[in-house]
């Protein structure tokens, strides 16, 4: 599920972007200093980027790809670095050509700085002092050959890119598997379309799984792991997966076409938390059981968070039919996929900003603001299976009641007036009452009628109070 589908996409927020708006200086010879700089100081984070070229040309190429959401691309002389004053809010230094030495450029290095060197040819070994990527000069006079090694060498160093460059700058990893069912599990579909690298106890992963599996505590769910740091959809993978085992998850840290409702399709960028679990259940899963399972994963976000010591006032709390909230940001949402066969497969996919930069609002950000501690994210997607598996035996022991207590602990909504549009276009005005058996919202109209709501039926502004058919009135 998109964590942020109601702003459009996960990597656009145009109203959240002025005081944490990020700026990349480039250093050239051919362009001048620009007077924007003062505006900077009123932004409360200023993260500059400093290029030295001979050549406006690579300027141009990093203004194209980068995010203009975050950095403002800048050019300067020489003479620039002479100063010291650049040092402040720089955080990478490129430069083209032979390597700048000045007091200012090694103090910057000394203190930490990233740099990056580009040069036409490979020299001696030991020649670079900084990182370096060799861009031979005849790539110059081609710009999309050459954006196409910026873009890659800014991805590779964490620099926020524009949508696009985002996009063409990744392409799907190998897959991880790991865990004790593992070795047993033959994966025929998924091999034929992805490499699929066994590293039993995750050794060469960067999802942690000693971390995440000392952290989960649960006798089904997690305890096989699929992880590609960068796929198309953590869905279409589960959804590949022929052996009949319950609980088995797919992670990644980039998602390049996530699924979210209504058939919409979403990037998730590094600093999400995204992953599918896939449930197997026999035919006896009653269909109110399945309908359920999206309450149950928004919850188990939710209670990862608030269950925890020190936690429990932090404000994450459920929209329904599928949203997390932390006060009225998205940050997460939950999308599920059932099918029926021999069993009944249903699919849970779970996607909540946890890390990612702003202007994106996250959870270890909100934490930070409240003085609490930042979570891990194999140990945050751990507890949430903690809680997923022992909502979902509520559920199956048709513990209901149990159920909607822990839900309505957490949810947004307990008896908040709505108005409801009917098929017609007239406007009701009611209350919310909760949820029946099914996860349907109930809500009372002016005449004490009860109107059953449900999720897929409808679009829906409850922070605004209003609910309303998808179709158009006859």
């Amino acid at each position: 599920m998109d964590p942020n589908e109601e702003d459009i996409m996960v990597l656009t927020y145009p109203i959240r972007i002025i005081f944490r708006k990020t700026n990349i200086f480039v250093f050239s010879h051919s362009s001048k200093l620009s007077t924007k700089i003062s505006a900077n100081c009123q932004r409360k984070m200023s993260t500059n980027i400093l290029v030295f070229s001979h050549s406006s040309k690579l300027k141009d190429v990093i203004e194209a790809v980068v995010s203009h959401n975050h950095y403002t691309v800048y050019g300067l002389k020489r003479d620039d670095l002479l100063s010291f004053s650049w040092l402040k809010n720089c955080k990478l230094l490129i430069f083209h050509g032979e390597s700048i030495c000045l007091e200012s450029v090694k103090h910057f290095v000394e203190r930490g700085g990233t740099t990056l060197q580009i040069i036409d040819a490979p020299g001696p070994e030991g020649m670079a002092k900084y990182d370096c990527v060799v861009v031979e000069r005849s790539l110059w006079q081609n710009v999309q050959e050459l954006k196409k090694i910026i873009r890659e060498t800014l991805y590779r160093l964490d620099i926020q890119l524009n949508t696009d460059d985002y996009i063409n700058a990744l392409c799907p990893t190998p897959l991880h598997l790991f865990g004790g069912y593992s070795s047993g599990l033959a994966l025929t579909g998924l091999r034929k379309k992805w490499q699929i690298d066994d590293l039993s106890q995750g050794a060469g992963s960067k999802f942690d799984w000693p971390k995440f599996s000392q952290a989960l505590r649960t006798k089904e769910l997690g305890k096989s792991v699929i992880f590609g740091e960068v796929v198309t959809s953590t869905m279409d993978i589960a959804e590949e997966i022929e052996d009949e085992i319950n609980g088995i998850i797919v992670v990644s840290h980039v998602q390049l076409a996530g699924k979210g409702r209504s058939g919409n399709k979403w990037i998730s960028p590094k600093g999400a938390v995204t992953f599918t679990v896939r449930l197997l259940k026999p035919r006896s899963f009653a269909f109110g059981n399945i309908s359920l399972l999206q309450h149950a994963a928004s919850l188990a976000v939710v209670q990862a968070i608030r269950r925890k010591r020190g936690y429990e006032d932090f404000p994450v709390a459920l929209k329904w039919p599928n949203d997390i909230y932390i006060q009225k940001d998205k940050v997460g949402g939950v999308l599920t996929k059932c099918s029926i066969g021999k069993d009944i497969c249903c699919l849970i996919g779970l996607g909540v900003n946890f890390d990612n930069p702003a202007p994106s609002v996250s959870v270890n950000q909100c934490l930070q603001q409240y003085g609490l501690a930042q979570l891990s994210s194999e140990e945050f997607i751990a507890d949430i299976l903690n809680q997923l598996e022992n909502l979902i035996n509520l559920i199956e022991n048709h513990s209901l009641s149990s159920f909607k207590e822990l839900y309505y602990k957490y949810w947004m909504h307990s008896q908040s007036p709505v108005k409801l549009k009917s098929e017609n276009g007239l406007l009701h005005e009611g209350k919310i009452l909760g949820i029946d058996n099914y996860g349907y919202l109930l809500v009372q109209v002016t005449d004490n009628t009860v109107v059953e709501v449900h999720p897929d039926g409808n679009s829906f502004d409850l922070l605004e109070g209003l609910i309303m058919p998808k179709f158009k009135p006859t």
